[in-house]
């Protein structure tokens, strides 16, 4: 019976750390998403803005110079902000691999504690088995999407 009770508390924890670990990734890859997101309307502005310049050499028409002015502060606006956007982006990306680390760091106990607990060992390193993959699968995410930092365990 206190068997039974303590599975189910590690069992819990588990299953909390795993939900950690899948919402920092998430948020991880949304933050990823509004990233390139914003380097895309810069892009599209520049590219706008080039079309427009390229049409005005050919044709001297107000509705241009007009939508070219236009361009032009709306990149400007975008540039002014982008700096503060990407560091706000900066600020959620490192809470995101706090909160991703963390959940590792307690799948990797886990993982370590079933690996080597003594009492009837064979089982339990079986079922320690998939905490120590999520982990690195939870590694292996936050690599890919730019947040390893050096401080992800694997």
């Amino acid at each position: 019976m206190p068997e039974d009770v303590g599975k189910r508390s590690e069992d819990r924890a588990a299953q909390r750390a795993i939900r950690d670990l899948d919402a920092a990734t998430a948020e991880a890859l949304r933050i990823d998403r509004a990233e390139a997101q914003a380097n895309r309307r810069v892009e599209a502005l520049s590219a706008a803005i080039r079309a427009c310049r390229a049409q005005i050499r050919h044709s001297d028409d107000a509705e241009l110079l007009d939508a070219l002015e236009s361009l032009l502060e709306d990149l400007s606006r975008m540039e002014e902000t982008l700096p503060l956007e990407q560091a706000f982006r900066a600020d959620e990306r490192e809470r995101a691999m706090s909160r991703a680390v963390a959940a590792q760091a307690r799948l990797q106990r886990l993982s370590e504690d079933g690996a080597t607990d003594t009492v009837p060992g064979a089982r339990k390193t079986t079922e320690a088995a998939p905490f120590a993959a999520i982990a690195g699968l939870g590694a292996q995410i936050l690599r890919r999407s730019g947040m390893s930092g050096g401080r992800i365990l694997s």
